[in-house]
C-alpha cells in the first residue's frame, strides 16, 4: 500500500469513527482508566455479586456440583444396561401458598399411572383418579433480545372424571391463577422435585449397584419452583380427560412482570385509593383481571386491589381511558427514575476524544495488514498529518492538541502530541466549568451495570418489597472480554461493567418510549442491556466490527434455588432440592453471566461422558460443524498453524453436538463437560489420536436442555458446543516447560 493510499485509508477510518462513535464506545476505549474510578456507587439488595473471578463457563459447575463431585466424574460411564433399565424416576409435587406474609406447603397426591414413575401417593377418594402422565422441562439459560423465560415446564395430568377437582381442592389450584377465585392476589407456586429413586430390595442386591453409583443417583435430585401461565383440557368419550398445564420458573415470572413504573404512588394517582370492591358479574370480573395482568402484572397486591376496586365501580367501558391516563403519567416517572440513579460524570478534552479515535483508526489498519506495532502506528499518524503536494492539510490537526498554532510543526511532532493527548486521564467533573471551556470538553455520565439495576429497583419501593417477600436476588456473575484499551482478556463481575447514561436512555427508548408499551419490566430491560453489553464489550470494536463479529456464546441467566446465604457453598443447590417440604426457607437467585470463554482446558476438571461404550448413558449423538464467526476464526488459526508446521494432518474442527441421554439432572444450561466418543473398528491404542485429530472430542458447554419424564421413562436431550479442541491453538494439553538453569532460557 502506497503512502498516499495509507494516508487516505487512515483518514477514512478516522472520519468513520468520528461520525459513528457514541458515549458507550468511548467508555470502552477508556475502560482501564474509568474502571479505576467507578468504585463506591451504591448497590442494594436484591442485587449481589457472585463468582466474580472465575471463568464464566465454570459458574454452573460451581453452583450445581454435588458433595463428593470428584468421585463422580466418571461414574456415569459405569452403569450397565440392566442397571439403567431398572432405574425409576422420582417425582414429588408441592403446592406452596403465601397469604398475609405466612407460607404453607402441602404435597399434591398423584396416582401412579406409569410403572416407570415413582409417584406412589393416591388421592383420598377411592374412585377418584388423578395422576401424572408426562412432564417436560425446557431450560434455555440464555437471554436473547426477545424476552422469554429460562425455564418452561409443561405437565400433563390424567383424570378419570372432573369430580376429582371437587374431592381435592389442590387440583383446582394447579390451574387457577392468583386473583381469579377471590379479590386477593396471594402468591402461589408449584414446587416439583425430580430425580432418580434409589434402588432398594432385590433390585439393589441383584444388580450390584456400587456406592459411587448410588451416591450419583442420590445427587441427581433437582427442584423447580414454578408459577402457572395457562392450561388446556382434552376430554374423552368416557368422561376421562388429560389436563396440560404450562408453567414458568417463579423467578422468571417475577422478573418478567416486575414493572419499574407501577409504583403505589403512581397507581394511586391514576386509579385512586379506593379499596371497597363492588360486586360484579363473572364476565366483568375476568375482564378486570385481564386488564390488570396486561397492564400491571408487576404491581403490589395492594395496588392490584385498588385497581380492581376502581374498575369494578367505573365499568369495563372505562378501561382504555384509565390505560391512556396511566401511560401519560409514566412519562414523568421515567425522568424521575433516571434522576435518582447514581452516576459518575467524567470529563475529557475533545482533543483526547479525537486523538483516541485517530489512534484507533491507525490500530485497525495495522491489524488488518498484520504488520507493524506502536512505531508503525505513530508513522501512520505522522503521514496523515503531512501536508499534501499543494500544501493542503489532509487532517484538521487542530482537533488533536490544545496548541494555538500547529501548522508549522513537523508531522512526527504532531504524532507525538496526538499520542500525548490520547493518554490524558479522564477526571470526575465535580467542579463548575467556565463557559469558555465547555466547547473544549466532552462529558460522560457513567454508572455500573449492577448500580443501574439496583437503582431501577430501588426507585420502586413495591419492587423492593416484592423481591424481599419472594426472596429473589439478582446476582451478577463473571464476564470475560477484551476492553478497548487493553491487550489481553479480563475476567470481572458483569455488575462492574461501566454503562453510560446514553446507553440506559437508548434502551429505555427502544423498549418503552418509542413503542406503545403498557409496562417497563425488569426482564425486558435486562434482555436489552445484556444484548448491548455483549455488542460493545465482546464483539470487537463497536464501530468497525458492529454486525460482523459475533461472540460464540450468549449472555445468559442461571436460575438457582437454595437455602439462604449458601449460594456458593458446594452442594447447596442439591441439598435444598432434597428438603423442599419446608416452607419459607429458600431463596431464589437469578445469576447473570457472560458466555463460555475460549481457552485451553484441563480435561480432569470436568465430568466425562463416553459415547459408544457398553456402559454409556448416551443414546444418540450427532455432530455438526460450528458455523459461528468466532469458531471460523478458530479454524483459520488451525489452518495457519498446520501450514507453518509443514504437516499434512487433518485439521481439528470445533463442533456443535446434539445428544439424547438417559435422564441426567447434571445437565443445566452452562454445564461444562468432557465428551469422549469411541471409534468402532479402530485399534483401541489409536482411538485417542484419531478422535483428537478429527476434533470430535474435547470440552463442551451445554446451551439448551430438555428433560422429559413419561411413559417411556426419563430422557434428557441437549445441545452443546465445543469450547476447547484437544489439538491446535486451543489444545487442552499443557505445554512442557523447557529445561534450563534458573534465569536462563533452556536450550
Amino acid at each position: 500500500m502506497s503512502a498516499k493510499t495509507e494516508q487516505a485509508k487512515l483518514i477514512e477510518n478516522y472520519i468513520n469513527l468520528k461520525a459513528s462513535t457514541d458515549d458507550q464506545h468511548l467508555v470502552c476505549l477508556m475502560f482501564k482508566d474509568l474502571r479505576r474510578k467507578m468504585g463506591g456507587l451504591p448497590v442494594s439488595a436484591p442485587v449481589k455479586r457472585v463468582f466474580s473471578n472465575i471463568d464464566p463457563k465454570d459458574v454452573v459447575n460451581k453452583l450445581y456440583q454435588p458433595p463428593g463431585a470428584n468421585a463422580q466424574k466418571e461414574v456415569w460411564n459405569t452403569f450397565n444396561n440392566a442397571q439403567l433399565s431398572a432405574l425409576v424416576p422420582h417425582i414429588r409435587m408441592f403446592m406452596r401458598n403465601r397469604s398475609g406474609g405466612k407460607y404453607n406447603s402441602e404435597e399434591i397426591p398423584l396416582q401412579n399411572i406409569h410403572n416407570k414413575l415413582d409417584v406412589l401417593k393416591s388421592p383420598d377418594k377411592q374412585n377418584a383418579l388423578f395422576g401424572l402422565k408426562n412432564m417436560n422441562f425446557q431450560l434455555s439459560g440464555q437471554y436473547p433480545e426477545s424476552a422469554r423465560s429460562d425455564i418452561d415446564a409443561t405437565i400433563t395430568f390424567y383424570g378419570n372424571n372432573l369430580s376429582v377437582f371437587e374431592k381435592n381442592p389442590l387440583y383446582t389450584d394447579l390451574i387457577v391463577i392468583e386473583g381469579h377465585n377471590k379479590a386477593e392476589y396471594d402468591e402461589r407456586n408449584i414446587i416439583v422435585q425430580i430425580g432418580w429413586a434409589r434402588p432398594t430390595g432385590q433390585t439393589l442386591n441383584n444388580l450390584n449397584f456400587t456406592k459411587p453409583q448410588l451416591a450419583a443417583l442420590d445427587s441427581q435430585v433437582q427442584a423447580f419452583k414454578l408459577s402457572y401461565t395457562k392450561h388446556s383440557f382434552n376430554f374423552n368419550i368416557d368422561g376421562s380427560f388429560t389436563l396440560s398445564v404450562d408453567y414458568v420458573a417463579q423467578a422468571d415470572k417475577t422478573v418478567a412482570t416486575a414493572d419499574f413504573l407501577s409504583t403505589s404512588a403512581l397507581i394511586k394517582e391514576v386509579y385512586g385509593g379506593n379499596t371497597k370492591i363492588k360486586k360484579v358479574s363473572a364476565q366483568e370480573k375476568n375482564l378486570i383481571h385481564k386488564y390488570i395482568e396486561t397492564n400491571h402484572a408487576g404491581a403490589s397486591d395492594i395496588s392490584k386491589k385498588n385497581i380492581f376496586s376502581t374498575l369494578s365501580h367505573a365499568g369495563t367501558e372505562t378501561h382504555n381511558l384509565f390505560r391512556t391516563r396511566y401511560l401519560e403519567a409514566t412519562k414523568k416517572e421515567i425522568k424521575n427514575i433516571l434522576s435518582k440513579m447514581s452516576f459518575r460524570t467524567f470529563k475529557i478534552s475533545t482533543y483526547k476524544r479525537n486523538s483516541m479515535l485517530l489512534k484507533q483508526a491507525a490500530k485497525r489498519m495495522i491489524r488488518d495488514s498484520k504488520k507493524g506495532g506502536s512505531s508503525k502506528e505513530t508513522a501512520l499518524i505522522a503521514a496523515a498529518s503531512a501536508p499534501g503536494d499543494n500544501g493542503s492539510q489532509p487532517l484538521n490537526i487542530m482537533e488533536f492538541h490544545p496548541e494555538n498554532n500547529m501548522s508549522n510543526i513537523a508531522p512526527a511532532t504532531i504524532a507525538s502530541r496526538v499520542n500525548s493527548s490520547a493518554k490524558e486521564t479522564p477526571t470526575i467533573a465535580n467542579q463548575s466549568i467556565a463557559d469558555d471551556q465547555l466547547p473544549k470538553l466532552k462529558f460522560l455520565k457513567v454508572t455500573t451495570f449492577a448500580a443501574c439495576i439496583s437503582g431501577l429497583i430501588q426507585a420502586n419501593p413495591d419492587l423492593v418489597s416484592s423481591f424481599k417477600q419472594k426472596k429473589i436476588n439478582i446476582c451478577f456473575g463473571p464476564i470475560k472480554f477484551i476492553p478497548g484499551d487493553m491487550t489481553g482478556p479480563r475476567v470481572m463481575s458483569l455488575g462492574d461493567i461501566p454503562v453510560t447514561y446514553f446507553l440506559i436512555n437508548k434502551v429505555l427508548n427502544e423498549i418503552y418510549v418509542s413503542k406503545v408499551k403498557n409496562k417497563l419490566t425488569l426482564g425486558n430491560f435486562l434482555n436489552k442491556m445484556l444484548f448491548y453489553i455483549k455488542k460493545y464489550y465482546m464483539e470487537g470494536d463497536f464501530v468497525f466490527d458492529s454486525g460482523r463479529l459475533m461472540s460464540a456464546g450468549t449472555m445468559r441467566t442461571i436460575q438457582v434455588v437454595c437455602t439462604p446465604t449458601s449460594l456458593t457453598k458446594p452442594g447447596a443447590v442439591r441439598q435444598f432440592a432434597k428438603n423442599v417440604t419446608g416452607v419459607n426457607v429458600e431463596e431464589n437467585f437469578i445469576v447473570l453471566a457472560g458466555p463460555a470463554a475460549d481457552k485451553p482446558e484441563v480435561p480432569s476438571e470436568y465430568d466425562s461422558y463416553i459415547a459408544g461404550s457398553t456402559n454409556s448413558i448416551i443414546k444418540k449423538l450427532n455432530f455438526t460443524q460450528s458455523n459461528s464467526q468466532v469458531m471460523q476464526a478458530h479454524r483459520d488459526d488451525n489452518i495457519t498453524a498446520t501450514y507453518r508446521s509443514a504437516k499434512g494432518q487433518v485439521l481439528p474442527q470445533l463442533y456443535n453436538v446434539n445428544m439424547e441421554i438417559v435422564g441426567n439432572m447434571n445437565f443445566i444450561p452452562g454445564y461444562t463437560f468432557n465428551l469422549v466418543p469411541t471409534v468402532v473398528g479402530v485399534n483401541p491404542a489409536a482411538r485417542g489420536n484419531i478422535i483428537e485429530t478429527l476434533g470430535i472430542t474435547g470440552v463442551y458447554w451445554a446451551t439448551r436442555i430438555e428433560h422429559t419424564i413419561g411413559q417411556n421413562g426419563f430422557t434428557t436431550k441437549l445441545d452443546a458446543y465445543n469450547v476447547a479442541s484437544p489439538t491446535g491453538p486451543h489444545s487442552r494439553r499443557k505445554k512442557k516447560k523447557k529445561k534450563g538453569k534458573k534465569g536462563k532460557k533452556g536450550k
